[in-house]
């Protein structure tokens, strides 16, 4: 409460409860490289930033959410999903995808697939799976039953197997005009 000297509290919930402010510095600092890997380590997966998740809300392995993003409760984000900056989302955000703009994405996450040791025939996989799913503009039962008897990599299952058991629908893609802007309405 006001006028209360600061606490130190384990459990983050505990820790929001009632605030006014949020703040934190560095964990680690110029000076203390040696405790920078143990660091990050304890502290993966805490952050503030200007993101919003409503209750409810799964976030998968090394998912990544930009500043000023909403996300509406029961809303899930894949593993390996980026959102872009100011992105809002009410329906789920599949693995390996980018957020952009308000329930749209636009393609893969190509930089995280890359530095996550996904294989170039696993990447070029889920880019046939994307267009299948995403642009092909055909019916979804159709595609997605040609997917799972199309698509065999790992990484493909776990697309799969996440838009197969949406039950908030999964993101549209934007589409592109041809000069590569995307078609955010």
């Amino acid at each position: 409460g006001k006028g209360e000297p600061p606490r130190i509290v384990r459990d983050p919930f505990d820790a929001v409860l009632d605030a006014d402010v949020l703040y934190t510095d560095v964990w680690t600092s110029m000076g203390q490289e040696k405790e920078s890997k143990r660091r990050l380590r304890a502290f993966r997966g805490y952050q503030i930033n200007g993101a919003l998740l409503a209750g409810h809300v799964e976030v998968q392995d090394r998912a990544f959410i930009s500043g000023h993003c909403l996300i509406h409760q029961f809303t899930r984000v894949g593993t390996l999903a980026i959102m872009q900056g100011r992105s809002g989302i009410g329906k789920d955000l599949p693995p390996y995808t980018v957020a952009v703009g308000v329930n749209r994405m636009c393609g893969l996450n190509t930089v995280g697939l890359r530095r996550a040791g996904i294989t170039p025939e696993q990447r070029l996989e889920l880019k046939r799976l994307y267009h299948l799913l995403f642009r092909s503009g055909r019916r979804w039962q159709e595609v997605v039953a040609e997917a799972e008897t199309q698509f065999q990599s790992e990484p493909a299952r776990v697309m799969i197997r996440f838009v197969t058991t949406a039950t908030r629908g999964v993101l549209r893609d934007t589409g592109q005009d041809k000069e590569g802007r995307y078609d955010d309405r």
